[in-house]
């Protein structure tokens, strides 16, 4: 299929690097450490190469022998001998350089497709506090609030190139930027959270799979954790997701992640959260075996039928909406579609009435429903090579 060709865009081209004459990706290990701005690497095809980097990078990158890299559609610009040459400019959208975790690496979360930031919270809910994520969303407006909420830094990708050893934050870009993949040269990520776009998968988005630009994202997604040399992931998306046509294709790509890849279903109303079945892809599941089998033996906590209150200061803190975002989410302009259609209708205006209509139907927890928008500049995006 040639959506599929996108996944060609992370991939290592090494071998063929002095025959073709177009941007190029290559993985590689440090080999030797020759003089500033100079690297002698082995690709993960074997092939010997010379890697010259930007005077950027001075700030940001500190190479040592066996740490493994990423050029994303660098440039062969020419060679000694038979041993080719790769030049690394400065970040732009169309070519980078990334750093990949070692056995050793600090822990380090990245959130992508972050909205109001649910597997942000889970990973701070499970691990240490400290623990640091990097939250990726495209709405300057739901990144404001995440960011609020969540007391981290907010940055713009100029920001970030200004200060790339940020490594806690808050960031308003396109996931497919390539620029902000530099913060990987900070610390690189050990684990991924995300959820793409579920309407190419559902009926809501008419089945289009990987026909709709949404449905695209799935790939570049799978291709960026594969870039990254991610070993955890988790993503959640609809049932429709495994039983889609296309699905083939997507788990065609998965098979090449480098660690296995588990496909598991799960009904949350079964713990309360939520009224509907979930699709989730575990990548270096061996990992996640026992969560995963005790997530799905849970049924739903009898306090749920309860009234229950809160009595743990923590948890109260962790279940009230700040001001700020509060104020952010009592505008009317900023409701789904659906919603927005009849607040107008209504004659609702801005304050506590919009906040209401963003409250689920009675009958199950309070949760705010989340506002999908635009998550890709797709038309910026170039052709694959």
């Amino acid at each position: 299929m040639r959506s599929l060709n996108i996944f060609d865009r992370y991939r290592s081209h090494s071998r063929h690097a002095l025959q073709f004459t177009g941007p190029v990706t290559i993985h590689f290990r440090i080999r030797e450490l020759t003089c500033s701005g100079v690297l002698e690497a082995i690709t993960t095809e074997g092939r010997l190469v010379w890697v010259l980097y930007h005077s950027w990078y001075d700030n940001v990158l500190s190479p040592v022998v066996g740490g493994e890299y990423c050029l994303f559609q660098g440039f062969c610009c020419g060679s000694v001998g038979n041993t080719p040459i790769f030049f690394v400019p400065v970040p732009s959208w169309n070519a980078v350089l990334v750093k990949r975790p070692s056995w050793d690496s600090v822990p380090r979360t990245l959130e992508m497709f972050a909205g109001i930031g649910g597997w942000g919270q889970a990973i701070k809910a499970l691990a240490n506090q400290d623990h640091p994520i990097f939250s990726v969303e495209l709405d300057p407006t739901i990144a404001t609030a995440l960011s609020l909420s969540t007391k981290r830094v907010f940055l713009s990708v100029e920001q970030l190139l200004d200060e790339p050893h940020c490594e806690d934050a808050v960031l308003v870009a396109d996931v497919l930027d390539s620029r902000w993949w530099v913060t990987t040269l900070s610390a690189p990520f050990t684990d991924l959270g995300w959820s793409t776009p579920c309407q190419p998968w559902s009926q809501a988005g008419k089945g289009q799979g990987l026909n709709h630009p949404f449905g695209r994202l799935l790939v570049h997604s799978i291709g960026i954790m594969f870039l990254f040399g991610i070993p955890v992931a988790a993503m959640e998306n609809v049932p429709g997701l495994v039983e889609h046509p296309h699905w083939k294709w997507i788990h065609s790509l998965l098979r090449e992640l480098p660690t296995p890849c588990e496909v598991t279903q799960s009904d949350l109303a079964n713990i309360g959260y939520m009224s509907r079945s979930r699709c989730f892809l575990l990548c270096g599941a061996d990992r996640n075996e026992k969560c995963v089998k005790d997530f799905q033996s849970q049924s739903r906590p009898d306090w749920i039928q309860a009234n229950c209150r809160i009595t743990d200061q923590i948890a109260l803190e962790q279940t009230t909406i700040p001001e700020q975002v509060r104020e952010t989410l009592s505008k009317r302009n900023l409701l789904p579609d659906q919603i927005k259609h009849e607040a107008l209708m209504r004659g609702v205006q801005d304050g506590r009435a919009v906040l209401e209509l963003r409250i689920a139907p009675a009958g199950t927890l309070p949760t705010l429903v989340a506002s999908y928008r635009k998550q890709a500049q797709l038309s910026r995006l170039r052709s694959p090579p």
